[in-house]
């Protein structure tokens, strides 16, 4: 019994135990960022597959009124000229993701009708966008085609000099045949020349230069694709400006030029 206890107390008194290393960390996966989740009411007979591709998804207010926006020039491109697109409404799913509700309607769908562009007091003979025109009769209806005509008819009118040539569309619909008749109206404004080309800064001789060989000089007729050439020409050059024209006081056919150096 003795010989037992003294092997027990040898094993008891050997070299102290080593405390145990510390448990290494548990790693935590980092939380999941909140998906979002669109929903689209009232459309009928646009596809739901179409309407995310014209949104960002972003909650803040900006983006949301931006995505409001953005569908509704969807719609009106695609001929529902009388739709309408709801504020959004954000709300949190019962698993902390985000989901963006866009009420819509719809309405009848529309085709262009007559479309006329005519003066307001006209003084001459400029060349109407028959060819070019994208708005056209028995097309459907969309509000990006009348706006490249708008812009095309404004450009070709500031080109033959009329710098404050104003261009605005008028439109009657027709619900029985569902069409909408356009009447785009003109109103020149009278011929502008340019009293004085100005650079800034003054040393820049090789802005003025190039100024005078797209015709941007004092005297010449304006022109706006004169003056955005003029803008591509310098550009590649490595001179990115500024181009800005104002209206001389007193004198109602002349503007000045601004040519300003970034």
């Amino acid at each position: 019994m003795r010989a037992l206890t003294l092997v027990v107390l040898l094993v008891g008194c050997g070299a102290p135990s080593r405390p145990a290393p510390p448990a290494a960390p548990v790693a935590r996966a980092a939380p999941r960022p909140p998906r979002v989740e669109l929903v689209f009411v009232g459309n009928h007979e646009v596809s739901t597959d179409d309407l995310p591709g014209a949104v960002t998804t972003g909650t803040d207010e900006r983006a949301l009124a931006s995505d409001q926006l953005a569908l509704q020039s969807l719609l009106w491109d695609r001929g529902y000229y009388e739709s309408e697109v709801a504020q959004p409404l954000v709300d949190a799913t019962p698993r902390g993701d985000v989901q963006i509700t866009f009420p819509l309607r719809e309405g009848k769908r529309f085709r262009f009708g007559e479309v006329v562009v005519r003066e307001r007091a006209g003084d001459g003979a400029v060349p109407p966008l028959e060819g070019a025109r994208e708005a056209k009769s028995g097309d459907w209806f969309s509000k990006t085609a009348l706006a490249h005509d708008i812009a095309r008819l404004q450009r070709v009118y500031r080109d033959a000099g009329y710098a404050f040539a104003d261009v605005v569309p008028s439109a009657s619909t027709h619900d029985d045949a569902a069409v909408v008749d356009l009447a785009i109206e003109v109103t020149r404004g009278p011929v502008i020349h340019i009293r004085a080309v100005v650079v800034h800064p003054v040393g820049a001789t090789g802005i003025a230069d190039e100024a005078k060989n797209e015709g941007v000089v004092a005297g010449a007729r304006y022109s706006e694709s004169r003056l955005e050439r003029l803008k591509e020409t310098l550009g590649r050059t490595g001179a990115a400006v500024s181009i800005t024209y104002a209206k001389v006081k007193g004198h109602a056919d002349l503007v000045d030029v601004q040519i300003e150096r970034l």
